[in-house]
């Protein structure tokens, strides 16, 4: 069974509006990959590996996911945000 995910926000790299995937790990690999073909510059290094922070609904289960890479000054800042589509 699949889950749709809706990106809600996305910075540094354009990418689908949704991704529809079987597990976290497979929304995680698709938001590294992305992340990975961000074309690095002298001023804006690569983005390097994400992290990753959950909200979980009333059942314990992931709703909201947010995804975060570390800037060229070393503050962590978002690469996208996305919510599971219950429809």
């Amino acid at each position: 069974m699949t889950t749709r995910w809706i990106v809600q926000k996305s910075h540094k790299v354009a990418g689908p509006d949704e991704y529809e995937v079987e597990s976290l790990e497979d929304l995680r690999q698709l938001l590294q990959d992305r992340a990975d073909s961000y074309i690095a510059t002298d001023e804006h290094p690569p983005l390097g590996d994400l992290e990753f922070r959950y909200e979980l609904d009333d059942g314990d289960e992931v709703f909201i996911v947010h995804a975060y890479f570390y800037n060229k000054y070393g503050d962590r800042a978002r690469f996208a945000r996305l919510v599971r589509d219950d429809d």
